[in-house]
């Protein structure tokens, strides 16, 4: 069995004085050690590996990356770094935007003289299956077996991997997966204690802060320009505070009170939900923007609203817009309650589905498959991770006492060394994700807790059925329509009942049908993957 490749190689690059500051494989995080403890003991620890199979013992290799992310720019910095270390010569092709994404992965999977060895996509569930049903993939299976230590293994589980597993085994890896859990409540501590109040918990109580953030002058300055809620618009998520403290789940399927699959939209505390939010829109608590097209950052810096639900990253001291609220606000500060409960006691924080947007493959044009995941197994490492979107400690970037990471080379710089060209192959959400503050990633772990309540109710599908795609269209708009207009008092709201009726009137009752089978079949396709994962991989 091969040890991982990565191991030596960055203890040595690090004895060579290459990667300053940097951090090397092998152990994981604690919340004891950073990465650069970690570093110091990997190369503490050089000697003591158990396989000497280094890249460099290997020959050469060469081999094409079809890729998305970064500057697009040749011959770099980083591009050197991955050549270097893991003994190889990489070819980089660029993939267009979005626009074209599509066609352009299509045209080299389908042309045997343009496919790369590795293939990245972003969606394309349809293609995936045809690929792998064409022999044009890669089975990853036996290749991971062959790594000791797997850095993917090690920071993946059976869930995220799960969607990579198509006719019995693994042909793709996930690219970037989100946190389980990646938003909160955000409020204004100073405008609590302005305002003489206690952090909020009930509905009842959040509410009362709202109201006072509208009408009670909470900034101090004589004039009425404040608001209780805003945010950014085109998503329900935003509205989470009023919508998950009553169960309504609006945007999703979700298990009915029988154990059926229902959509969440058409469940009847959501009327509750929404006669509160029309409500609290009649007595001016919503910022107006957040209807149209707000901007949530703008808003955030600006600080004339009390309460947002949004990114926890929002409080990393390195984002520009919460370093314009000091400036706008120099005695300001945001902090994050927990979920608020509702009149059942009820509450959660969003929850990711836990899967990743990306994924890349091998193709069966790899000369050497077991050497070039070895190489994007390197690549997944924390600290491979490190060197490739923030460059080096004390050349490239630096930490400060508040946990910011602070480029200390212009953007125009970091583009031509190609910084952050290889996270669209893994985009680690751990503690090797050093732009989050101590605080950040204490928030994350609090939201993986209080997002718990949403992972049995909520139903999460790996793919979208038939029925969905052709109604979905449709049962949106009328969503969108229906609760909108009764929010702005543009509606009564009896007229949710309406909505219901013309949502299984446009084919509801199909797709929740539909929704059913497919999460009973996912259920049982999930259970058999784990057993063979454990099976593969001993976990």
């Amino acid at each position: 069995m091969r040890s991982k490749l990565f191991h030596k190689l960055v203890a040595m690059t690090l004895c060579a004085g290459m990667l300053v500051g940097m951090t090397a494989c092998g152990n994981q995080p604690t919340e004891e050690s950073s990465p650069n403890e970690i570093a110091d003991s990997e190369s503490e620890n050089e000697g003591n590996t158990s396989d000497g199979d280094l890249s460099q013992d290997d020959e050469k290799i060469s081999f094409s990356i079809a890729i998305m992310n970064g500057p697009k720019a040749e011959n770099t910095w980083s591009e050197a770094q991955i050549e270097e270390i893991f003994n190889c010569e990489v070819e980089l092709i660029f993939l267009p935007g979005w626009e074209d994404l599509n066609t352009k992965v299509n045209l080299l999977m389908s042309d045997e003289a343009q496919r790369p060895d590795v293939i990245w996509w972003s969606g394309m569930t349809d293609e995936y299956k045809e690929w792998v049903d064409s022999g044009l993939l890669v089975d990853l299976v036996p290749l991971l077996q062959n790594i000791e230590d797997s850095n993917i293994l090690d920071y993946y589980d059976e869930w995220a991997m799960y969607p990579t597993y198509t006719n019995g085994s693994i042909y793709s890896i996930p690219g970037d997966v989100a946190e389980v859990s990646c938003m909160g409540t955000f409020i204004r501590k100073d405008w609590l204690d302005n305002l003489g109040m206690q952090e909020p918990k009930t509905m009842d109580e959040y509410v009362e802060y709202l109201l006072a953030c509208v009408n009670d002058d909470p900034d101090q300055n004589g004039v009425s320009d404040t608001y209780g809620f805003g945010g950014d618009s085109g998503d329900w998520k935003y509205f989470a505070p009023f919508l998950y403290a009553y169960k309504a789940d609006i945007q999703h399927f979700v298990v009915g009170d029988d154990g059926s699959v229902v959509h969440g939209s058409t469940q009847p505390q959501v009327k509750e939900a929404l006669a509160l939010m029309a409500d609290l829109y009649r007595q001016g608590v919503f910022e107006p923007s957040i209807f149209s097209a707000s901007e949530g950052e703008t808003l955030f810096a600006e600080g004339k609203v009390g309460s947002f639900y949004r990114f926890l990253s929002s409080l990393n001291p390195s984002q520009q817009y919460l370093q314009s609220f000091y400036q706008n606000n120099p005695n300001g500060k945001y902090e994050v309650i927990e979920p608020i409960q509702g009149p059942t006691g009820f509450s959660a924080d969003e929850r990711e589905n836990g899967y990743g947007w990306c994924s890349y493959a091998i193709t069966d044009k790899c000369k050497d498959p077991q050497r070039v995941m070895e190489i994007m197994d390197g690549i997944a490492s924390g600290e491979m991770f490190i060197l490739n979107k923030w460059g080096v400690e004390g050349e490239t970037f630096e930490l400060t006492d508040e946990g910011a990471v602070n480029f200390i080379v212009d953007e125009t710089t970091r583009n031509e060394m190609g910084l952050s060209t290889f996270t669209g192959f893994v985009n680690r959400k751990d503690m090797f994700n050093i732009q989050n503050s101590q605080e950040v990633n204490e928030l994350f772990e609090r939201a993986a807790e209080t997002s718990l309540p949403l992972q049995d109710y909520r139903v999460i599908l790996n793919s979208n059925g038939e029925l969905w795609q052709e109604y979905s269209g449709e049962l949106n708009a009328l969503r969108d329509q229906y609760f909108y207009g009764i929010i702005m008092g543009e509606r009564p709201i009896d007229d949710f009942d309406e909505y219901v009726e013309l949502f299984y009137s446009h084919g509801g009752h199909e797709v929740e049908e539909e929704a059913g089978l497919m999460y009973q079949k996912q259920d049982e396709g999930y259970q058999e993957f784990c057993q063979l994962y454990q099976e593969w991989f001993q976990k």
